[in-house]
């Protein structure tokens, strides 16, 4: 009997006084990628700043945001987290989600989850003083709710990117600490959303296009495209097809080879590169369509399900019966 009580007792000591040791992070990890946390079970892996949405967007968030855009990253969970106010972007409206996440960084995160998201509880590491001004009441709510725990030598190495082990029992702790629904209220009373600061677009239009392989830069395009006084020296928006989200529709003159917007759009090559920036934000394309259509063929403007961007310009010398359409999808 005093053999397994003292067995019991080195247990518990371990599990309270080491940092996320993999022969014990084994269960936790198990459950992450059980749940669809993870998408490889790797504990070692650094995580980045996708992986921490890809976790958090499993979780019923509230959208706290009319509308977040990033310029570097389309991907659902990374919007959902950031008009939930969990994870914000930069300045200059880059979320760079393959950055990796620092211990402190992801304590601010994860803080949001707790009922009570700050603390003004000591520090009880070695290196309190390498904290953060910022993040030392996110990680003293952690570390008084047995959240986040230290290293055997007493210390938390704020600056230390976190791997995929550390992440996966922090937040099973906190799953085993609060419902889904707990967390989905303490997440809606703790997060702030980030104000969208808007790209600046020129006055009186909608957005600018540029395609490099035919020297086309920053080509101005008017809001009500179909207009056609509107598109005399620039490009032309079609009213009824998306803005940003969805098939966006442009259209051009084609004055011949002499044109400074479409005159050449019947030269380009598949996987050639356009881009498409809106006070929204930037998105990137890659060519994979150029035909030859009708003229009243607008068959290519419909919503397809995925984010793409559609130019129609007339076919030189049959403008009455034929045009050029090229369609390109989106690309990171």
């Amino acid at each position: 009997m005093k053999k397994i009580l003292i067995t019991l007792i080195i247990c518990a000591v371990a599990l309270s006084t080491t940092a996320f040791a993999a022969d014990w992070s084994d269960i936790p990890m198990k459950y992450m990628s059980d749940n669809g946390y993870f998408q490889t079970a790797n504990p070692d892996a650094l995580v980045t700043r996708l992986d921490v949405a890809k976790v958090l967007g499993k979780l019923p968030l509230i959208d706290k945001g009319s509308h977040y855009i990033f310029t570097d990253t389309s991907d659902t969970d990374v919007i959902k987290v950031a008009k939930s106010g969990l994870m914000n972007g930069y300045g200059n409206q880059t979320f760079k989600p393959d950055g990796n996440i620092t211990r402190e960084e992801l304590a601010k995160v994860f803080s949001y989850l707790l009922s009570s998201a700050q603390s003004a509880a000591d520090s009880p590491f070695d290196d309190t003083g390498e904290i953060g001004a910022w993040a030392y009441p996110y990680v003293s709510a952690l570390v008084k709710e047995g959240i986040i725990l230290g290293y055997e030598d007493n210390t938390f190495r704020p600056k230390n990117n976190i791997t995929h082990a550390e992440l996966a029992v922090m937040f099973m702790r906190i799953r085993d600490r609060y419902t889904i629904s707990d967390i989905t209220g303490n997440v809606f009373n703790n997060a702030a959303v980030t104000p969208l600061r808007f790209l600046e677009i020129p006055n009186g239009f909608v957005g600018v296009l540029s395609i490099p392989s035919l020297g086309l830069t920053n080509l101005p395009v008017a809001e009500d495209g179909e207009n056609l006084d509107n598109i005399k020296n620039v490009a032309g928006h079609f009213i009824n097809t998306a803005l940003f989200d969805g098939n966006v529709g442009i259209l051009g003159h084609n004055f011949n080879d002499k044109s400074p917007w479409f005159g050449k759009l019947d030269s380009i090559n598949e996987g050639a590169r356009i881009t498409w920036k809106t006070k929204f934000g930037i998105r990137h394309y890659t060519v994979t369509t150029r035909k030859t259509i009708a003229a009243d063929d607008w068959s290519s403007l419909i919503e397809t399900g995925d984010n793409r961007i559609t130019l129609i310009t007339c076919l030189a010398g049959q403008a009455q019966t034929q045009r050029i359409l090229v369609q390109a999808v989106e690309t990171q």
